[in-house]
Parts: C-alpha cells; structure tokens; sequence
C-alpha cells in the first residue's frame, strides 16, 4: 500500500493505519476499544457512525508514491494531485484509566530565576555543534552585456562626411566580368535592396564589373535617391575611361550624383602610378559635385599599404576576416594597416567578412569579428535572401563586450 504523507512530507497516519496497528493477532479488548476510537477520531464519526464504510471494506489501491492523494473538505482522500490544508492528522484517545488508580500528587516543579542554580552538563554530554560563521552568497555571473551596435546604426565614413548605415548591402558575390550572385537573382535582388532598405540598410555597394547597376537602380526609385549611399567601383585607369565610365554608371543607376566611386581591384605597388589618369578625372568629378567620395578597392597588401599612404584615398575598401581567406595578409597585419587609415581619417569599409562564403559554417564568428573592429567603419556583404540578412543583423546586435 502506498505511504501517504502529510505537505511538510513527513508520513502521514491514515484511518486504516490506525485500525491496522491496534488489529494486531489475538487483540485484547482494550485494544480492539482502543483502535476504534482512534478510527472515529481520525475521520470525524457523522450520523452514520457504527455503520461499516463500503470503501474502507475495499482492497487498498497502490498509488503513486511521487503524487500523495488530494484530501477534500469532507477529509476523503482523492486520487492523484496534492494534499491540501483541509488534510486531517488522527489524534490518539487517551487511554482508559482503571477503576481505582493510585493516588498520586504531581510534582510542582519550582519555578526558575535568575538566582535559581542550573543543572550543569556530565563531562560525557555532546558538544554543542559550533556555529559556523555565515559564508556569504556566491556572486551572482555578470550579465552579458552586448556592445550596443546595430547593422542599422548610422556612421561617418571617415572624414569625409558621408553618413550611413553600418551594414551595407553589396551585390557582388563571386561577382566579375558583368555577373554575380545577386545580379543572377533579377528583380528578386531589387525586391531584397528594398527590404533592407524596409529594415534599415541605407547602404547599396555595387560596381561595374558585377553587371547590377540597373537592378540597383530599380531600388533606388523605389527608396529615394536621397535616402541611400551608393558606393560603386571603375576598372579604368585612364581620364578618358573614368569620365566615360562615370556617365554610363549615372544613366544605368538613375542618378546624377554617385556618394562614392572608387578604383576597382588594384594590386600593383605602384598603382598611383599606372591610375594616375583616372584619380585626376575623379577629383575634377568630385570638384564639380558629381560624386562625393573617391577611393580605392585593394586586392594585395602592397597596394593597401599604398592607399594607407595616399591623401587622394578617402575612402578604401579592404578585406578582412579572421581566417585568411581571399585576404591581402594575415589579419593582424590587415589591421594594422587599418588602423594607420582610420587614424588619418579616412573611412574603411571592411568586405570579404564571411570569406567569400568559405566561412559560411563559421558564421557567427566571422561577423562577431567584424562587429568588434575599431578599425572600419561599416561592412558590406551580399545577401541572396531576407533571411540572410537578419541573421546577420541579430549575430550583430548579440555581439557582447569583452
């Protein structure tokens, strides 16, 4: 049969405990008066007392022992559940005195004083246990607290005055030679611009050689010229190709004025040099309020210690990650050169973060890494999905201080 317990889970003696205990083989009749009484006590005799209960004449139920019966206000027990205030503890009767008991007088005993010697403990008592001294409560772990940045924070480009948000949206995915991944897409690339555009993206990185200037555009009209930076890129080297390149980027994208056009993959340690033409007819461009901005986009480190080095770039597009992948250097030696760039205020934008997808399994590191540097001011990646870009969003407001 199962042990009922009282809430405090101490057990608990039930009426048919109390019965069984007293009905012990060959019982004397006190016993037997004393058992009853004890029974009556324990489920409060009503009008029906002498009449045998069907239920307590029924086999015992073996419950649950992990849920003690429910007791209602009537003191019946109700399968399953927990025991409740109304739960009734028997009370034993007391025992039936003989005939002529011994007359006794009870002891008084003497009340005690501050005067009043006390009884001193036996050398052979227990020790009373020391009271140990109160350790203090472990402290509770620090919250983690994030870093406070959001892909949707707008941020200054360098010196350059240029403000915009610090995830850009770029469409160049294993992009060269008129194609990529966000340009295959079609309309379905401008549809996902505009929902960056909905959830705070005020940043459009394109260029020439991916072939998207048209798709973007078809997002610019639908956002607003005014409400976005366009960063886009000319493989010229010339005066005569940068001017050239210059008017068909504006007629393709719908716009007259481009935020930032810079110089696309250099790699030369001389590229100043070779780029000399189209650097002249940007500045004259920026001079004349065609464009904003004018840079460079390095692909080895000899260039972009050149760009670290060059007043004329205001702003330059490096890659980084934390694994080496499609990088110019190591990424510490990458920084370091960063951080000669942002401290001669000109603006960074970090790009390659996720490896050109080869860090994709390490996704949550990657950016972390990126949300962390000090040393760029905004990012760029391109995405192929809305859901892409929210994850990448929450992996960079969750980013948490070091």
């Amino acid at each position: 049969m199962a042990v009922k317990h009282d809430k405090s889970g101490r057990r608990r003696l039930t009426p048919r405990d109390a019965l069984r205990r007293f009905f012990e083989p060959k019982p004397s009749r006190r016993q037997v008066l004393r058992g009853f009484v004890v029974g009556a006590a324990s489920i409060g005799c009503s009008s029906n007392e002498g009449e045998a209960d069907p239920a307590d004449q029924a086999e015992p139920k073996v419950t649950d022992e992990s849920q003690p019966p429910t007791v209602d206000s009537s003191n019946r027990e109700l399968p399953g559940g927990s025991a409740t205030d109304d739960m009734v503890t028997p009370v034993l009767a007391p025992e039936p005195q003989s005939a002529d008991p011994a007359p006794t007088t009870p002891a008084v005993p003497e009340p005690v004083t501050s005067q009043t010697p006390q009884p001193q403990a036996s050398s052979d008592a227990e020790e009373p246990s020391p009271v140990m001294p109160e350790e203090p409560a472990p402290a509770r772990p620090t919250a983690s607290v994030t870093m406070g940045r959001s892909a949707y924070d707008m941020v200054e480009l360098g010196a350059t005055g240029i403000v915009t948000s610090r995830l850009a949206m770029g469409s160049g995915t294993t992009g060269f030679d008129g194609s990529s991944a966000q340009t295959r897409m079609g309309a379905e690339f401008t549809d996902l611009l505009v929902q960056g555009y909905e959830r705070g993206i005020r940043f459009f990185e394109t260029a020439d050689a991916y072939g998207s200037h048209r798709l973007v555009g078809d997002a610019i009209k639908q956002v607003g010229r005014q409400n976005v930076t366009v960063l886009t890129k000319t493989m010229a080297e010339t005066r005569e190709e940068a001017e050239a390149d210059l008017d068909r980027f504006m007629e393709e994208l719908g716009t007259d004025m481009l935020d930032i056009v810079l110089l696309h993959i250099r790699t030369s340690a001389t590229w100043t040099t070779e780029s000399q033409g189209a650097m002249q007819a940007l500045a004259e461009a920026k001079a004349a309020g065609r464009i904003r901005a004018h840079g460079v986009s390095c692909h080895t480190l000899d260039a972009l210690e050149l760009a670290a080095k060059t007043d004329w770039v205001e702003v330059d597009l490096a890659r980084i990650n934390p694994y080496r992948l499609h990088m110019d250097a190591d990424p510490d030696t990458v920084k370091g050169v960063l951080d000669g760039m942002k401290a001669a205020g000109k603006g960074v934008i970090g790009m390659k973060i996720l490896g050109q997808g080869d860090a994709v399994d390490r996704f949550d590191e990657a950016i972390e890494h990126a949300t962390r540097l000090d040393c760029i001011d905004a990012f760029t990646i391109g995405f192929r999905n809305a859901l892409e870009l929210d994850q990448v969003a929450e992996r960079i407001a969750s980013t948490v201080m070091r």
